[in-house]
C-alpha cells in the first residue's frame, strides 16, 4: 500500500525486498513487512526502521530460544534515516542487526537501549511515554504500551510533513494506552498492530486480542490499518511453547477475527495484510 498526494491509496501490493535487498519507494507513505515487528516505512522520503530482529535465536526470559518460522528474505537492514525501537528485547532490539548500522544514525528507544546504543556510539534519543520529540527527520510522540507483568514497551506517532504512521508494536490493550490515545490531535494515516491474543502461563495476556484491536482501530479513527504478527506464530510449538505458552490465536484466525470486528465497528477501514517482503 502507499499514499499518493494527500490520501492514502490501496495500492497492489508489491515485492520490495529482493535478492536479499530493500527497494525504496516512490510513495509519500509505503509499508514493508520483514517479519514480527520488523517494518520498513518510508514517511515521506525518510525511511523508518522499526523493531528490528534479523538473527536467531532472540534469548530473553521467559522465552530463552525464539526463532523465526523460516529465514528471512532480507540479508540486513538498510540503511535508515530512522531507527525507532518499542522495547528492551531481542525480538524487536536486534544487537547484531543495529550494530552493523553506521552510527550517525538517529535512534528513538527506551532509556535502557539508548543508553547502551549510546555507549556505542549511536546517537539516541531516550524517549518516554508522554514525550513528544524531534527525532531524526521526524516528530516522534511517545505512548505507553505493555506486556503486562512481563515488559513495559513505546508506543510512536510518527509524524513528517503532515504523514503520520500510528505503531503499536505487540502491546496488550491496557488502560494506560487507551487513554493516552484519547490524547492524538487527529487520526493517523495509518495504524499498525498486533492482535494475536498471545497469553502466558504465570503472566496472563501480554498482547492484545482481535476483537480488542478492532476496538482501538475504531477509536484510532484510521482508515488504513496494517496488521503485525508476533513471534509466537513460528515458534509456539515443542516442550517449552506447549509449558509456557497458554494463548495464541493463529494468524489466519487472527485476520479473519480481526476484519470481522472492524466491519461491526466501523465503515471503510483497509486491511493490508503483508507478506515478508511485500509492501
Amino acid at each position: 500500500m502507499g499514499l499518493r498526494g494527500d490520501r492514502i491509496l490501496t495500492m497492489p501490493i508489491d515485492q520490495a525486498i529482493r535478492d536479499g535487498r530493500y527497494e525504496r519507494s516512490s510513495s509519500r507513505l509505503s509499508v514493508c513487512r520483514v517479519d514480527c515487528c520488523t517494518f520498513l516505512v518510508e514517511l515521506d522520503g525518510a525511511l523508518i526502521v522499526f523493531d528490528p530482529w534479523l538473527h536467531d535465536p532472540a534469548r530473553y526470559a521467559p522465552l530463552w530460544w525464539s526463532r523465526h518460522g523460516e529465514p528471512l528474505i532480507i540479508d540486513a537492514l538498510p540503511i535508515p534515516d530512522l531507527l525507532l525501537i518499542s522495547q528492551d528485547a531481542p525480538d524487536h532490539c536486534d544487537p547484531r542487526a543495529i550494530d552493523a548500522l553506521p552510527r550517525h544514525v538517529p535512534v528513538g528507544a527506551p532509556a535502557t537501549v539508548s543508553k547502551r546504543l549510546a555507549r556505542s556510539g549511536f546517537d539516541t534519543a531516550s524517549l518516554s511515554p508522554g514525550d513528544v520529540r524531534s527525532v531524526g527527520p521526524c516528530a516522534v510522540t511517545v505512548l505507553r504500551g505493555s506486556h503486562p507483568g512481563v515488559l513495559r514497551q513505546n508506543g510512536y506517532l510518527v509524524e513528517r510533513n503532515g504523514v503520520a504512521v500510528l505503531f503499536l508494536a505487540d502491546t496488550a490493550a491496557t488502560p494506560e494506552l487507551t487513554e493516552a490515545l484519547k490524547s492524538l490531535r487527529r487520526p493517523p494515516d495509518l495504524l499498525m498492530i498486533s492482535s494475536t491474543g498471545f497469553a502466558l502461563r504465570f503472566y496472563g495476556q501480554i498482547v492484545m486480542g482481535p476483537e480488542e484491536a478492532a476496538v482501538m482501530v475504531a477509536q484510532v479513527g484510521a482508515r488504513d490499518v496494517v496488521p503485525m504478527r508476533t513471534l509466537m506464530h513460528e515458534v509456539t510449538g515443542g516442550p517449552i511453547g506447549r509449558l509456557i505458552v497458554k494463548a495464541f490465536i493463529p494468524p489466519d484466525e487472527a485476520f479473519r477475527r480481526f476484519e470481522d470486528a472492524l466491519r461491526e465497528r466501523t465503515d471503510g477501514v483497509r486491511v493490508h495484510r503483508l507478506e515478508r517482503g511485500e509492501r
